[in-house]
């Protein structure tokens, strides 16, 4: 006699008696003449899985941004860069930019502005640095971001690091919070 083995398993919404609404997982697995069903909250299924997905999405994040995204050592060294960051650098590839600082991938007058702002964070002086700044495509193209940089501390509260994100601005938000001068 042979035994067939078969499951399904799917994340499923229910509905309580109470009306309040529940996200479970469904097992369903054959054994032979048998079928176990098994339902679990989500939320008891959450072990080591958080570590590892988060790894996931942050590379799905810098993957797929539009904005710069980027992360430095206390050396103000890249060590985590967005795909479109490359589109602003003398770098060919996001694992071109990990190592480098911004004078290495940036002209002066940029790198210049970038480090000013990341004193701030690493004097401890801000826990966030921000301007408005100008950006050009390395295909020419022109535009403004929202550039802001945390400090990113250990478990003791010490800066070892900073994240910056640089949001690429509207023109509408040009227009109405950008100073004409710059």
């Amino acid at each position: 006699m042979q035994d067939t083995h078969s499951s399904f398993s799917q994340t499923i919404r229910i509905v309580r008696a109470d009306g309040k609404i529940k996200i479970v997982r469904f097992n369903l697995r054959e054994h032979g003449a048998n079928a176990i069903v098994e339902i679990y909250d989500v939320k008891s299924l959450v072990s080591g899985i958080r570590d590892a997905m988060l790894v996931y999405n942050f590379n799905a994040m810098l993957e797929n941004t539009n904005d710069f995204i980027y992360f430095k050592d206390a050396n103000h060294l890249f060590t985590g860069a967005s795909k479109t960051l490359v589109n602003i650098t003398s770098a060919q590839s996001q694992n071109e930019l990990i190592g480098t600082t911004d004078y290495e991938v940036f002209e002066r007058a940029y790198a210049d502005e970038y480090f000013k702002l990341e004193r701030a964070i690493y004097s401890g002086a801000a826990d966030l640095a921000q301007e408005y700044q100008p950006f050009i495509t390395n295909d020419g193209k022109q535009g403004w971001v929202d550039n802001r940089k945390y400090p990113i501390k250990d478990a003791d509260g010490n800066i070892m690091g900073l994240f910056g994100i640089a949001r690429i601005l509207s023109e509408d938000f040009k227009k109405d919070f950008i100073p004409k001068e710059l």
